[in-house]
């Protein structure tokens, strides 16, 4: 209510300093055509005349604006509304005048005789199709403002529905990656069964904390990189018991630890590097690298395997067939990241130093409010 009355105020404060300068300009425009004229000047009459013109018209615009929203220019509707602001011009006009006569005594010379019909007949005469100009471009004025106001609403309306377009998008991505992540920690989980049940026990006890963390309609969209980082080393004590010679470096720049990442980035990475690289060579050992840290305003995030690699007659803009079922982790991700951070974040492939697949990450480098430590090595 208090921002609904200030809102009138200011639009008040707009109308009475429009007609201030109205009168103003006319004012001086009077004088300088009088001059010119080579009649005498009477500046404080003049002034008075035109200054209590404008004090009418800023009366009386309420009630124009109100006639404006009562007959709007609407498609069906104009023939309507032409004919009722041509009586109302010409009705509204008239009582400008007539309040005009009554007022004009004010500065006039009291000694003269009051004509009061015969001034309303000359101004009728001479100032009726001006005054009906005013009523007509008080009119227009607040029909561009109407169509300004109604433009920025459909506007704002316009990037509101985009935004909530991209939200839902955004949690539909998230919906189809969450059984994704389900549905391969459980294969690796039921590997494990017939080789150590008591260890594939524990780990179903792990993967329901997991599973806590991941559908949890709580938590925000972006989390700070430690808390990226803690539910990856959760992640990898399951996939872990499964690759027995797994070997893990996490190469975490300090300053990184507090950079918004979005929820779930990271594991689909490692777990791509699991899947097709790591599984290719179990029995010879296998090891993933996952560093991050800052390049100016970006935050890098990689992951890279020494697995087999891409086949060779594949560049970097092929990134494997990301549509298919097998790159379906690495897929979501990517639009995940599109449709957070637009140009300035980006999932890239090339080929390893040490023969495997190197996956980076391209972020704007965005610190969060820190929380508990996490442990970069």
């Amino acid at each position: 209510m208090l921002r609904v009355r200030e809102r009138r105020w200011f639009h008040a404060a707009w109308v009475l300093a429009a007609w201030c300068l109205f009168g103003l300009f006319f004012a001086s425009q009077s004088v300088v055509a009088t001059a010119h004229a080579g009649q005498p000047v009477d500046w404080g009459r003049t002034l008075a005349a035109w200054m209590t013109c404008a004090a009418i018209w800023a009366g009386l615009t309420p009630v124009v604006l109100s006639l404006a929203r009562r007959f709007p220019f609407e498609r069906g509707r104009y023939a309507r509304a032409v004919l009722w602001h041509l009586s109302a011009g010409v009705l509204v006009s008239g009582v400008a005048l007539a309040i005009f006569v009554l007022a004009h005594r004010v500065w006039e010379d009291p000694a003269k005789p009051i004509q009061p019909v015969a001034t309303m007949r000359r101004l009728l005469v001479y100032e009726l199709h001006s005054n009906f100009l005013i009523y007509w471009a008080i009119l227009a004025v607040h029909g561009f403002v109407e169509y300004h106001r109604r433009y920025h609403e459909r506007e704002v309306a316009a990037l509101e529905l985009s935004s909530q377009l991209a939200q839902a998008r955004f949690e539909a991505l998230e919906r189809r990656l969450h059984p994704h992540f389900l549905f391969n920690t459980l294969n690796s989980i039921s590997v494990l069964m017939r080789r150590d049940p008591d260890a594939s026990a524990r780990l179903i006890v792990r993967l329901s904390d997991l599973l806590r963390i991941v559908l949890d309609r709580r938590s925000t969209k972006e989390v700070a990189l430690e808390e990226e980082l803690r539910f990856l080393r959760s992640y990898l004590e399951i996939e872990q018991a499964r690759f027995d010679t797994l070997d893990v470096d996490l190469d975490v720049e300090q300053e990184t630890l507090q950079a918004s990442v979005p929820r779930l980035l990271l594991q689909p990475l490692v777990e791509n590097a699991l899947q097709h690289g790591i599984a290719a060579r179990s029995d010879e050992g296998g090891r993933v690298r996952v560093r991050a840290f800052r390049e100016e305003a970006s935050l890098k995030l990689q992951v890279e395997d020494n697995g087999p690699g891409m086949p060779h007659h594949r560049d970097a803009a092929s990134e494997h067939d990301l549509t298919s079922g097998t790159g379906l982790g690495l897929s979501l991700t990517r639009e995940r990241i599109e449709k957070l951070y637009g140009p300035d974040g980006r999932l890239e492939l090339r080929h390893g130093r040490d023969g495997g697949v190197e996956v980076t990450v391209t972020i704007p480098f965005r610190p969060r409010a820190r929380s508990t430590g996490i442990d970069a090595g």
